[in-house]
């Protein structure tokens, strides 16, 4: 169930397309270390109740040779009171372009156009993070 939920994500993945004004290619980030922190509001059901907290990912990606991805990520729950509900770290290898199953669903990283873009396909529904990949100065930026 979960590959037929990821070719879905990655047809929807695939409809909007990122313009980098210098792209830079996937090799150029062997060795490089991205820190991002993503916040978000989440509304869910579950046995029929309706749920909304606020999510907190830090994410941590370092990049190996063979495209290789290692993925930290810290994930606290918050309730709209703003009470922690739960928190738990992972760090997970991935290799780019090859999805792996995740707690709820498949996850893919992939790499096009200077974009990096993370999918994640659910039991319901899907998340796509993208992060936005270039030179600047002669160094590596990101946004």
């Amino acid at each position: 169930m979960w590959r037929k939920a990821l070719a879905a994500l990655m047809i929807f993945a695939g409809s909007a397309p990122l313009a980098v004004a210098q792209s830079v290619p996937f090799k150029d980030l062997e060795g490089a270390v991205i820190d991002a922190e993503m916040v978000y509001s989440q509304t869910f059901r579950t046995n029929g109740k309706v749920h909304t907290n606020e999510n907190h990912t830090y994410l941590k990606l370092a990049f190996g040779p063979d495209d290789a991805i290692e993925q930290t990520a810290t994930v606290n729950i918050l309730a709209t009171d703003g009470r922690q509900l739960s928190t738990r770290s992972t760090t997970v290898p991935f290799v780019l372009n090859k999805p792996r199953k995740g707690q709820n669903g498949a996850i893919v990283w992939t790499y096009e156009g200077g974009s990096l873009t993370r999918m994640q396909a659910f039991l319901s529904g899907a998340r796509r993070v993208s992060l936005t990949i270039a030179r600047k100065d002669g160094k590596l930026a990101w946004r």
